[in-house]
């Protein structure tokens, strides 16, 4: 069976680029790391995301948010009609969040399967704590919530209409005329993990096409305070010079920045207690090597399992796309796929085989 894109870029001259994501997250095949080599491939000062899924792989969502993130363009983000699970942590990516006044966000806890003993189910939900807590915290810091509140909003599968999504952060505009594309339908093959799916949600696995609501004083108010805002920060610029959406963007920018440099003085504290300048620089290398093995043990396992093509440029966007995630996430990542390679030496006999044979820890670990 081939490939089966879960995504889209149109990138035509002249015009903003728009990414669609319109279908369930890295399944069939296709991985996040080509989806984010096309991605680096588009030079724009601003691109489009539309989203219209269910979600799907978390470590493939979390891989794209990272890469949205980091990519030089501002991101805006439109919810044609769905972001759910892992599809849903992708939508706090946007420098702007504009989701249809019929549309809907879900936030629940990360889920898998894992086959194995006891030992090997406690090491799988472990993962997922380690998943949640890393989704919490991007929950947590889009939309000011404490994480005590987004753990449990997460622990009872929650469903989010436009106007909840606006009042509690998660999203910045409702649009009433947005539409979803009407080419593209959800399949309904992991709709049965969702325990509190409303009918508004079953109605849109059929029906993708968007309908604007009847009540028109609601949607021409809507439209109207759209206008405003834009009006108010075209004055504040001609006034006063001020470019308010810009200095938003720049604002989001430095923390961002100012984030990088706290792990990292973090990072610099932890290592130097007491050490000399050599010892220092010895152990900072020695971080990065270990990082470099753990990244090189997930891109193999992924090319093992056919989620990376074995050409040089697939590789290298594969590990490109790891950068900016802390160490500790990466070995919970790293873990699971080198036993699904274990466990599954149908899908590269050969390259199980070789991947064990470099070195890769986490066979070692296993093997010993």
């Amino acid at each position: 069976m081939g490939k089966r894109n879960w995504y889209e870029i149109s990138n035509k001259a002249g015009e903003t680029p728009v990414l669609y994501i319109y279908d369930e997250i890295g399944y069939w095949g296709v991985s996040a790391a080509d989806m984010i080599a096309a991605l680096q491939r588009v030079d724009a000062p601003r691109i489009t995301v539309r989203i219209h899924s269910l979600g799907g792989i978390v470590s493939e969502g979390v891989a794209i948010f990272n890469a949205l993130r980091k990519h030089p363009a501002a991101i805006d983000i439109e919810i044609d009609s769905i972001a759910a699970s892992i599809a849903s942590v992708i939508t706090m990516a946007g420098d702007t969040i504009t989701m249809a006044s019929n549309a809907l966000l879900m936030i629940h806890n990360p889920w898998g399967y894992v086959d194995g003993d006891a030992e090997e189910l406690r090491k799988a939900a472990d993962v997922m704590d380690k998943f949640k807590d890393t989704i919490v915290t991007t929950y947590a810091e889009r939309t000011g919530i404490d994480t005590a509140k987004v753990e449990q909003l997460m622990d009872d599968e929650t469903w989010f209409t436009a106007k909840e999504a606006l009042d509690e952060g998660f999203i910045t505009t409702i649009d009433a005329n947005l539409e979803a594309d009407e080419s593209t339908t959800l399949s309904n093959k992991i709709v049965n993990s969702f325990r509190h799916a409303p009918e508004a949600f079953k109605r849109l696995l059929n029906a993708p096409k968007k309908q604007v609501s009847d009540d028109s004083d609601h949607r021409d108010q809507g439209k109207g305070d759209v206008m405003k805002l834009k009006d108010m920060y075209a004055q504040i610029k001609t006034e006063t010079g001020v470019d308010v959406p810009g200095l938003v963007e720049q604002n989001q920018e430095n923390e961002n920045a100012l984030a990088t440099a706290n792990k990292s003085l973090e990072t610099l504290n932890t290592l130097v207690g007491e050490r000399s300048h050599d010892e220092i620089k010895a152990a900072l290398a020695a971080a990065d090597t270990h990082r470099e093995g753990v990244v090189d043990s997930i891109v193999a396992s992924q090319r093992a399992l056919k989620q990376v093509g074995d050409d040089d440029e697939a590789v290298a966007a594969a590990k490109a796309s790891f950068e900016g995630i802390h160490l500790a996430q990466l070995e919970a990542i790293a873990k699971p796929l080198a036993a699904a390679v274990k466990a599954t030496p149908q899908f590269n006999n050969e390259a199980q085989g070789a991947d064990q044979e470099d070195g890769n820890p986490y066979y070692d670990n296993k093997n010993k």
